[in-house]
């Protein structure tokens, strides 16, 4: 996607119908008014297939690997996934050390964006581990099933997206004085780009799935193209 300050808006072309979209739905909100925000910015970032190969070069072993990492705390535990992760320093450690270093750790090398892919893993950890739980053993005592694998991904593909018209709304919201609104208005973004997000796994099993594999990478690159598509056709 190109992080926030890569993406603000460009002059002129498919950039000024976004702009004014998101600035009319900061003024009155509603979900129609946001689709437009979406597919308005699909298309000044060249179209779906565009905007979908942008954000699988930035996130794509990201979230396989956020993916291998989830089936292991499912099926194996916190402790036996971070020892063969090789990450067996962090055990034992609190909330902050541990999610800073999966975070180091699962980050892709060859991301073209590791600013969005960052951003991304760090809200779906938020997501994952709940904020009080700040001990080892609060982390360690999180259970996931293979729903909540793909949940998990979805959400990091998710927030992919939302990185990228982050900035651009984040300077019209400056104008709305009530913070119950702009609460308001955030909320329905971020709902409206997680509905657009399915991840189908036709018969596979999550936790069986080879996430950081051409399976899981394939499974993953076509939730990002049908997530991108979704949104240009939302005009």
């Amino acid at each position: 996607m190109g992080t926030s300050s890569d993406h603000p808006g460009g002059v002129g072309g498919a950039w000024t119908p976004y702009k004014v979209a998101v600035s009319n739905f900061a003024k009155r909100g509603g979900q129609p008014r946001f689709d437009k925000v979406l597919s308005r910015y699909v298309g000044a970032m060249g179209g779906a297939g565009g905007a979908a190969a942008a954000a699988s070069s930035a996130g794509l072993g990201t979230a396989g690997a956020l993916g291998d990492f989830s089936a292991g705390l499912a099926t194996e535990g916190l402790t036996v996934t971070l020892e063969r992760l090789d990450l067996g320093n962090l055990v034992g450690q609190g909330r902050w050390e541990v999610l800073d270093g999966l975070s180091e750790a699962l980050l892709d090398d060859e991301s073209t964006d590791r600013d969005v892919a960052h951003f991304a893993l760090e809200k779906a950890f938020s997501e994952l581990f709940p904020e009080d739980a700040q001990t080892y053993e609060e982390l360690e005592a999180v259970e996931l099933d293979g729903d909540d694998v793909v949940a998990l991904i979805e959400s990091f593909v998710m927030w992919m997206a939302y990185r990228g018209v982050e900035q651009m709304l984040d300077q019209k919201y400056a104008d709305i004085q009530d913070p119950t609104e702009l609460a308001h208005r955030d909320a329905e973004a971020k709902a409206r780009l997680r509905s657009l997000v399915r991840l189908e796994l036709v018969g596979r099993d999550p936790l069986k799935v080879d996430w950081r594999g051409p399976e899981g990478q394939g499974i993953i690159g076509r939730v990002i193209e049908e997530f991108y598509e979704a949104m240009a056709e939302l005009e």
